[in-house]
This record gives structure tokens, C-alpha cells and sequence, in this order.
């Protein structure tokens, strides 16, 4: 479907705050031959780079964003149960006031 074409790759010029950015990769065994280095660095980047962009797919927009969906629901529950709580601690009334702004 060219339709659904056309919306991916206009989704992933909006990808949401999602940065590239690879781990070092650490060397411990100094005594190595050229070939097993090469080897071993091609093998830690190409996981680095699948593990990054795994995490880039998860906040495209054509499928929902679910990263951001995730970021806000944790707010939202943070906000649940911290603003009726925060109130509690001065008076009842400002308890229930802060469960209405918890849960709106």
C-alpha cells in the first residue's frame, strides 16, 4: 500500500527525541591479533546500533508512539498518587483538591 509508505516515512521524520548515541567499547585483552579486534568491534557496534534503533522504532508516531504513551503514563501515575498526598499533608480539604488535580 503506498499510502502506508508514505505515512512510515513521514513518521520517521518525526521521531521523538531520539538519540544515537553508542557505548565505548572496552578492551581487556590487550594481546590481540588485527582480524579478532576487527571482529570483535563490528560485533559490539552492530549490537550497540540494532539495540539504539530498536529503541528509535519504539517512538515512531505511525505506530502510536508508544514510548511517549509510556513516559505518560508514569507521569500520570505520579501525579495520581503524589498530589492527594502532598495535600494530605496540610488539611483534608487540600487532599481532595489534590486528587482532583492528580486524577485531571
Amino acid at each position: 500500500d503506498v499510502g502506508f509508505g508514505t505515512r512510515l516515512l513521514a513518521s520517521m521524520s518525526s521521531v521523538d527525541s531520539s538519540v544515537l548515541k553508542l557505548d565505548a567499547y572496552r578492551l581487556s585483552d590487550k594481546a590481540l591479533a588485527a582480524a579478532s579486534l576487527q571482529a570483535a568491534l563490528q560485533s559490539f557496534y552492530l549490537q550497540q546500533g540494532q539495540y539504539k534503533l530498536l529503541g528509535s522504532v519504539f517512538n515512531l508516531e505511525v505506530i502510536g508512539n508508544p514510548g511517549g504513551l509510556l513516559s505518560h503514563l508514569k507521569a500520570g501515575c505520579i501525579d495520581g498518587f503524589c498530589e492527594p498526598y502532598q495535600g494530605a499533608m496540610t488539611s483534608p480539604e487540600d487532599m481532595l483538591e489534590g486528587i482532583v488535580r492528580g486524577t485531571g
